[in-house]
């Protein structure tokens, strides 16, 4: 029997690349969508809650944290769904 997880959930998500086994294939991933507007040479695993603002907003939960070749830092949200707050 097939076992599916789906990668767009942050539990399916953390199972598939939230290992450092599959750090180097989560950066290949990340460069590739970024199309050298970003270049990830490494990242850390967040668990980090940032809470809402207001009520009618919600709060966020930090996946990701990179750093790119100009040794920038920057935050990676994953999202599976349109969010309002997120560009």
């Amino acid at each position: 029997m097939a076992t599916f997880i789906n990668p767009f959930v942050d539990r399916g998500f953390k199972i598939i690349f939230g290992r450092d086994e599959s750090k180097a294939l989560l950066i290949d991933l990340l460069n590739d969508l970024f199309e050298n507007e970003h270049v990830i040479t490494d990242l850390s695993y967040l668990n980090v809650e940032m809470p809402a603002d207001c009520t009618d907003s919600r709060t966020a939960i930090f996946d990701l944290k990179c750093k790119d070749k100009d040794g920038n830092f920057f935050i990676v949200e994953v999202q599976n769904a349109a969010q309002s707050y997120f560009y």
